[in-house]
């Protein structure tokens, strides 16, 4: 496995990741009419442009992906913001999440003026915001009926953050 710095380069590789778990039902913040190359090109663009974007390529294939970015205002210029990681489930159990989520943490320590990265999850997903604790993430509020589901069905958002 191959954990590097992503380019522009993997904008396929990572469409295709997308694509692929947005098929799962809590994979992603989003259905899969929703993940359109233009929203993968635009968050790629941003963590490129004033964040971090890494992937995890096993095999010729993007297997995973983790980015984040600075939001653009200079009140929040100390946060790395809009934190997300997606695996392959071809891919899953195999520790590729922890190895670029670890990755990710040590390249943003490295950001002069970041001291705070933040993310959001859903509450239903207890085997992420357990996942996201063990990196050192906090649970810090609640948003409720955050998230609609395909079922119609509300459940709330949850916000972790971490400092450095």
């Amino acid at each position: 496995m191959n954990i590097r710095k992503g380019t522009i380069e993997d904008l396929e590789g990572v469409y295709t990741l997308y694509k692929k778990v947005s098929k799962i039902e809590g994979g992603i913040a989003r259905f899969e009419d929703e993940v359109t190359k233009e929203y993968v090109e635009e968050f790629m663009k941003n963590s490129l442009d004033d964040g971090i974007f890494i992937v995890a390529e096993k095999d010729g294939t993007i297997a995973g992906e983790i980015h984040g970015y600075k939001i653009g205002l200079r009140v929040f210029d100390h946060v790395l913001s809009n934190i997300t990681i997606v695996v392959s489930p071809d891919f899953q159990r195999e520790g590729i999440g922890k190895k670029i989520f670890l990755k990710l943490i040590e390249e943003g320590k490295k950001i002069e003026g970041v001291s705070r990265m933040e993310l959001i999850a859903r509450e239903s997903n207890k085997k992420a915001l357990k996942f996201y604790e063990s990196l050192g993430f906090e649970i810090e509020g609640k948003m409720r009926q955050k998230i609609k589901n395909s079922k119609d069905e509300f459940e709330a958002d949850i916000i972790m953050g971490i400092i450095f």
